[in-house]
Formats: C-alpha cells, sequence, structure tokens
C-alpha cells in the first residue's frame, strides 16, 4: 500500500522457480447496484482503466473518478467472466487476469482525477513511512516491565501491537468511516466522531485535529433547530444527511467542546464563526455565527425537549443503543432515557467547569442546571437504588422499564446507565458502588460486560415497545448485548472508582490478538483489526431467548461482530493511555492519574510528552500510602490532586514545573496506587 496516494501492489512469485497459471479474480462493483455492470472498462498493453458510466450516481459527484489496473508479467491476458462460466452463464461482475508465467506484479490504483497514478515505492520502503507514521501519531507509545510473569509479557506485547492496529481502525473512522461488513457509505455519526475520533486526537494531544473535528460538526448543525443530523456525509456528498436524531445526539458536542476547552484552555475556539445547515434542503447558511452562538443554541434546544416539569430529555428517536428504538410516536415524548440524562447531566457539568473564568455567570447557569437533573434524577430516574434503563410518563407517573420493578418487559438492569451514572460522577459513593455491584453480579460475562441480563423478547418481528430490538432476526452487535463500545465505557467506570483488576482484565476481553487466553469460549477470529461485538453462536433469536444463561457459563463460543465500523478503536485508545496508564492534558498541566493493578509494580511507558521524549515509571505502592508523587529528572515535584467522588485523585503538574529536556529522554517516576 502505497503510503501517500490511493495504489495498492500485489506481487507474486514462486520461491522455487516454478512456472504457475494463475488467475486473479475481483468484482467490480461501481455502480449503484452490484451487478450493475455501470462501468467503462478501456484495456490498452498492460493496463486496464475503469471509469464510471455516466448514468451512475457517483458519477454526477465525481466524473473523473477512475480505477487503473496495471500488470507487470511475461505472459498475461485481461478476461472477463465468460471465461469462467461461458457466454450462458453467472453474471458476478467479475474481472480476471490470467498469468501463465506466475511472476510479477499487479498494481491497482485510485483516483478523483482525469488519470489515476500508480507510484509506489518498494515494500520496505512504504513499510517504514507508514510505521514512522503511527509511531508519531502514538508519540511512541510502548509499554515494558523487566520483571514481569510470562503471562504479563504477553498482555503488554498484545497492547504494544493492538494500539498501532486501533490507530489504524480509528483513522478509517476518522476518515471514511467504512466497516469490512458494511461498505456502503461513509458518514460521520454525530454522537460517534465526537467519541472515537475525537477522543483519539484527544487522548494522543493531537488538538488540531480535534479542534477541526469540532469545526466541522457545528457547521452541521441545524439553524432551524439548533440539533444535528443523526449522521451526515462530507466532501461532495455532503447534502446526503438525515432529518432526524437520537435524544442524545444533542449532547455529544456540548459535551465534546467542554472537553477540549477544559484540555487545552483555548478560549479562541469560542470565537470562531462557522455557518449552519439548513435543515430543508442541507445547504450551509451564507452567515456565520461563533461557536459560543452555536452552543447556546443547542441549549436551547435542550431545555426546550424536556420531560413537563421535570429537567429530565425527552427519548426522542432513541439514544445510544439503536435497538430501542421506540416503536411509536407516543413513546418519543413520553419517554426518557436513564443513559441520556446522566449524559446531559456529565455535559452541563463538564461545561460550567471550562466556562468559570470565560464566562461565569453562564458557567454558574451550567452548573445549576446540573444540580437541577442529578435532583430529578434520584427523585425519578432512581428507584428501589438502581437507575431505570428508561421512564414512561405516558401514563402521568414515572414507570420504570428494563429495572426490578418492570413488570412489563422483564427485563430488569442496563449496563449504559449504571456505567454513566459512575463516570459522570452521578451517583454518590453508595449509589457508585451499588451500581458496580448490580453490573458485576448482573451483566458480567466471560467476555465482556452486557447492556442487558435478558434479550428483549422476540415474536416473529412483533413491534411493541423497541423497534429494532423486536424485529431483528440476526442475533448479533446490539441485540446480542456484548457491544464492545459499552464495555470499554464499562471500563472507564472502573477507572473512575479505582477498580483497577478489573479494569485491567477487561482491556484483553476484547483485544483480538489470542483472545483464547482471556476468553476461554471465544472463536478463533482475525487478530489485527476491532470487532464492534462479542456475538454468541445462537442460531436464532429463539435459541438465544431459551439457552442466554450459556453465555454467562462459558459454554457457548463467542465470536466477533462487524470489523472496523465503530468508535470503539478511538474510544480503547483513549481508555487505555488517558485513564488505565492516566497520561492526559488539562490547561496548561499534564494529568497523571492511573490506575494499575499491582502486579505491574515498576511498568515502564515510552510515551512523547508535548513533542519531548519520555520515560515513565510506575511505582506501585499499596493501598495504605496516602500521597501520590511524581519524580521528573529525579527531581520531585508538587503536584495538586485532582477531585474524585470515589478515590484519590490524579496529579496536576503545570507544564512549566515538568521542565523537560529537549533533547534526551526524560524519565518520569510515579508513585500511585
Amino acid at each position: 500500500t502505497a503510503f501517500s496516494g490511493a495504489t495498492l501492489r500485489l506481487k507474486f512469485s514462486s520461491m522455487k522457480d516454478r512456472k504457475y497459471n494463475v488467475v486473479f479474480v475481483t468484482q467490480l462493483v461501481m455502480g449503484n447496484e452490484e451487478l450493475a455492470h455501470d462501468y467503462i472498462c478501456e484495456i490498452e498493453d498492460n493496463r486496464a482503466r475503469l471509469r464510471l458510466a455516466d448514468s451512475t450516481f457517483a458519477y454526477s459527484h465525481y466524473p473523473d473518478l477512475n480505477y487503473k489496473i496495471e500488470v507487470s508479467a511475461t505472459k498475461f491476458e485481461f478476461l472477463d467472466e465468460k471465461w469462467l462460466f461461458g457466454s450462458d452463464g453467472y453474471e458476478e461482475g467479475l474481472f480476471l487476469i490470467r498469468v501463465t508465467d506466475a511472476s510479477g506484479s499487479l498494481t491497482i490504483s485510485g483516483s478523483i482525477e482525469n488519470d489515476a497514478q500508480s507510484t509506489i515505492e518498494d515494500y520496505d520502503t512504504e513499510k517504514q513511512r507508514f510505521k514512522k507514521k503511527y509511531q508519531e501519531l502514538l508519540n511512541g507509545f510502548e509499554l515494558s516491565l523487566k520483571s514481569a510473569s510470562a503471562s504479563v509479557r504477553s498482555e503488554l506485547e498484545k497492547l504494544n501491537l493492538i494500539a498501532y492496529w486501533y490507530a489504524h481502525d480509528a483513522l478509517i473512522h476518522y476518515a471514511s468511516p467504512h466497516g469490512l461488513e458494511q461498505f456502503g457509505g461513509a458518514a460521520w455519526g454525530t454522537r460517534d466522531v465526537l467519541q472515537g475520533p475525537f477522543e483519539f486526537f484527544m487522548a494522543t494531544h493531537k488538538f488540531f485535529q480535534a479542534k477541526d473535528v469540532l469545526l466541522n460538526v457545528f457547521r452541521h448543525q441545524f439553524l432551524e433547530t439548533g440539533n444535528w443530523p443523526q449522521w451526515f456525509m462530507f466532501d461532495r456528498y455532503s447534502k446526503i444527511q438525515t432529518h432526524e436524531a437520537h435524544g442524545d445526539i444533542i449532547v455529544w458536542p456540548m459535551r465534546a467542546l467542554a472537553n477540549y476547552l477544559l484540555a487545552t484552555g483555548d478560549y479562541d475556539l469560542l470565537d470562531n464563526k462557522v455557518c449552519y445547515t439548513q435543515n430543508t434542503n442541507f445547504e450551509y447558511t451564507m452567515s456565520q455565527h461563533s461557536i459560543y452562538e452555536h452552543l447556546r443554541l443547542e441549549i436551547k434546544h435542550i431545555l426546550d425537549n424536556l420531560i413537563p416539569g421535570t429537567h429530565l430529555s425527552v427519548y426522542g428517536d432513541g439514544d445510544w443503543d439503536d435497538t430501542l428504538q421506540p416503536a411509536n410516536a407516543e413513546l418519543r415524548q413520553s419517554m426518557t432515557s436513564g443513559w441520556t440524562t446522566a449524559l446531559t447531566f456529565e455535559a452541563f457539568f463538564l461545561l460550567g467547569e471550562a466556562l468559570r473564568e470565560y464566562d461565569p455567570d453562564y458557567s454558574r447557569f451550567s452548573l445549576d442546571k446540573a444540580s437541577k437533573i442529578k435532583e430529578d434524577y434520584e427523585k425519578y430516574v432512581i428507584q428501589d437504588g438502581i437507575p431505570a434503563g428508561f421512564l414512561d410518563f405516558s401514563a402521568g407517573y414515572p414507570r420504570p422499564m428494563i429495572h426490578p420493578n418492570d413488570n412489563v418487559t422483564k427485563i430488569k438492569y442496563r449496563l449504559l446507565p449504571l456505567q454513566r451514572g459512575i463516570i459522570s460522577e452521578l451517583f454518590e459513593p453508595s449509589q457508585a458502588a451499588l451500581a458496580f455491584k448490580t453490573i458485576m453480579d448482573n451483566l458480567d460475562h466471560p467476555d465482556g460486560v452486557r447492556l442487558m441480563n435478558t434479550t428483549v423478547p422476540y415474536q416473529g418481528g412483533k413491534n411493541t415497545y423497541f423497534k429494532r430490538a423486536e424485529t431483528a432476526a440476526n442475533f448479533g452487535r446490539e441485540i446480542g448485548l456484548q457491544y464492545v463500545h459499552a464495555h470499554i465505557r464499562f471500563l472507564e467506570a472502573c477507572w473512575r472508582i479505582g477498580e483497577k483488576e478489573r479494569a485491567w482484565r477487561g482491556l484483553f476481553q476484547i483485544n483480538p490478538i489470542n483472545i483464547q487466553e482471556a476468553v476461554a469460549n471465544a472463536d478463533y477470529r482475525q487478530a489485527n483489526t476491532y470487532f464492534s461485538s462479542s456475538d454468541a453462536n445462537f442460531m436464532n433469536r429463539y435459541q438465544a431467548m431459551a439457552e442466554f444463561a450459556k453465555i454467562h457459563e462459558g459454554k457457548i463460543k463467542v465470536k466477533g461482530g462487524w470489523r472496523i465500523y465503530s468508535s470503539g478503536p478511538g474510544i480503547y485508545l483513549n481508555i487505555l493511555l488517558g485513564r488505565i496508564l492516566g497520561i492526559s492534558a488539562s490547561a496548561g498541566s499534564l494529568l497523571i492519574d492511573p490506575q494499575l493493578p499491582e502486579m505491574l509494580d515498576g511498568l515502564e511507558l515510552k510515551y512523547n510528552l508535548f513533542g519531548k521524549k519520555a520515560r515513565l515509571i510506575y511505582r506501585i505502592a499499596s493501598q495504605s500510602a496516602k500521597k501520590k508523587q511524581i519524580r521528573v529528572n529525579g527531581k520531585l515535584i508538587d503536584c495538586e490532586l485532582t477531585a474524585n467522588k470515589y478515590r484519590l485523585g490524579g496529579c496536576h503538574i503545570p507544564l512549566s514545573d515538568l521542565n523537560l529536556h529537549q533533547e534526551t529522554e526524560n524519565l518520569i517516576e510515579i508513585l500511585c496506587f
């Protein structure tokens, strides 16, 4: 693969100098649908050039899009599928290259200009370019522990390897969000891009890219409502997006913006002016408005869409779990999500903290809204100590759904509100402890935590409350309940409350490298890519309902779900770097707040900090220790502890106190527990 450019080269030869006959086969899909043959193929000498037919949708946006296949071999010929099937055979849109002296190369190039280029260096050169780029991207990330056992060394090596593959997957999700099983579109999901790519760039201190994501997202805010589309496309397809959004979508831009301000102190961003998008035709507006004005319109939309008499957001078209979209229009306005409400509390609280100096009055306003949300959360959502998955107010009172008191769905526990209440510090310490215990007792499985304690009942596709969960025939992804993205957020909750061993173990339940070492009942899966779910190998929904307990008992194989298409890789790296290893930025300071099990005492992390080489050594003290210390290049640094409701906080170190060397490696010793 070319490091710079859309070019692939495949070299082939016999190591024993044998003369094989080889046929290379690929399927061409260049039109609106498979098998449509909506392309033009021009062959000249050793080159086949493929262009779009002018009747295709893609041609109307990219008329010069073309691909070029070049063959370098002594004897070859271009063929079509008639060579395989005869003139009356299949029509699969296959393109064939037959090589009768099996050595040489194929080079495939793509371009949106008139002619696809095929410049590519040799393999070793391209490999070194890629390695250098990803090492820069991950700041030279590398873990080691000299005194480690064989099993711990294996775990560290898994993290060293998967970090680079997940960085690769995170960039795909950022640049062209396609999954290997979902190749039909490339849209930014508003909530997705403000998690995976945004958090990845924040965790690796690539603040320019994080800022660019924010500006692009705010350009897509609807002028008429202040809300966002669920997803939107970009470049020349930018008018392709949706009018609607789930009830949580409105919260993510505010939350991301607040986190950016807290990490960078870049308040100039709020003065940046960008356009809106018109909901009627998806055109950008001519007028531009400051990000701060966009933010206020966003908040107005949130406050205009609350359950009457409360500070609980209406459910709208759903929340993060797409399978639980409401089955009828009435439920959109009468229901509230326990997860969305906790997320909204977090966003208002973070914004209030971020605006303390920039706009004290609006800071107090935001913190007051967070306080009122917390009051209503405790008044309505938490019942008998457990937050409801949803509340339905349609009967004039809050009826819990997915809760021990729910006598309708018969589902008792939902992961998302339980863990988000911990992450956001919405819960009091006793509530957080109960939430963690509830997760461990009811939702923890050998392959990770699950979204609910059992499946939504399936009645052949009959709808009652939840649209997709009641109609999907496949028991996978959210339907199968082990959605890896949500498992990663559980690890963040573990970090927040100091459950170090569970957080560390959870990293490997979803790391595909030799996954059977962590998940004994895991089936074989590709080791170098992110899987969006762990799917129990049931034949159908009925078997899944009847035998769901087998998952908890580890008596059924679990397999990987869709690959790459998720914000999960970026979130995983953020939780690993910024949470469990505890390295993050905080407005002119370095924040060090790791949560590591005692077996990792002496762990070393090579990681460039703000462009300077560093080696961090973690000294893990006993639980009886009462003071955290940081030593930089032999000098003890005074640090201010961060606030944490549930455990001793991390250390804020002003960058001026770090005094890192520019030329030599900096040694940072961290006393943590």
